[in-house]
């Protein structure tokens, strides 16, 4: 039996299935339509700076220090939006989260938008000068969302993090954190927000990992060269 999985650092299901052969194929996504050498960080960023989050929203998410993070940007004067999409995975965390962005009066700075998909998830993207995330998931594999905002030229602010540090290369294509750290993860994002150049030569860093690694070209090519080389056992 040959396990596949889908980094070198994250979790190790070839060796929880006692695989006699184990080999590691990154997943892959569509590039958007207009990617050939197009770069999110090359266009005129808007005031306040625009912050993305997608993923299920839950607390190992990063969604509360993200909140955290932007309370203290807000005291530095840092200027910013944050476009939230995806489910809360459970009525409760729903109100605790609009009840902290009340308590921390942030409503006017966040915009919850839901699941997205097709031209809404585009726009998304197109809209977004920097995308967080902060996840501690205890059963994060990949982070999909990563190679996704790198597709389009955003640099990413995530934690370090099972394989993500293997996605996103600290001060190449994003900056890492270290996981429930909501005055890192401000840093982080107060550094970006404020230095055009180092968002620009990272959205670029992103834009160009994704095209050569993380292309849904280069999955199926992995996919089938493993599968030659079971067919040959």
């Amino acid at each position: 039996m040959v396990g596949i999985r889908t980094s070198h650092s994250g979790i190790n299901d070839s060796q929880y299935f006692h695989a006699l052969q184990d080999a590691v194929v990154y997943y892959g996504v569509e590039a958007p339509n207009d990617s050939s050498g197009w770069s999110a960080a090359d266009q005129q960023r808007e005031d306040p700076v625009r912050l993305s989050y997608m993923s299920v929203v839950k607390e190992s998410k990063g969604i509360f220090d993200l909140l955290a993070a932007l309370t203290l940007l807000k005291a530095q004067g840092v200027r910013f939006s944050l476009q939230v999409a995806g489910e809360f995975d459970s009525a409760a965390t729903r109100e605790r989260f609009d009840q902290q962005v009340q308590v921390d009066e942030l409503s006017e700075f966040i915009q919850v938008l839901g699941p997205l998909d097709g031209d809404e998830k585009r726009r998304f993207f197109l809209t977004t000068d920097i995308f967080c995330f902060p996840t501690f998931f205890e059963a994060e594999s990949f982070g999909i969302v990563a190679i996704e905002a790198m597709a389009y030229g955003i640099p990413v602010v995530a934690t370090r993090w099972r394989s993500l540090p293997e996605i996103v290369g600290d001060d190449v294509q994003g900056i890492l954190v270290e996981a429930n750290a909501p005055s890192e993860l401000a840093a982080a994002i107060a550094r970006l927000a404020n230095d055009e150049a180092l968002r620009v030569r990272l959205g670029r860093g992103g834009a160009a990992k994704f095209r050569a690694q993380f292309s849904i070209a280069t999955f199926h090519h992995q996919m089938d060269t493993v599968f030659r080389q079971v067919g040959e056992m």
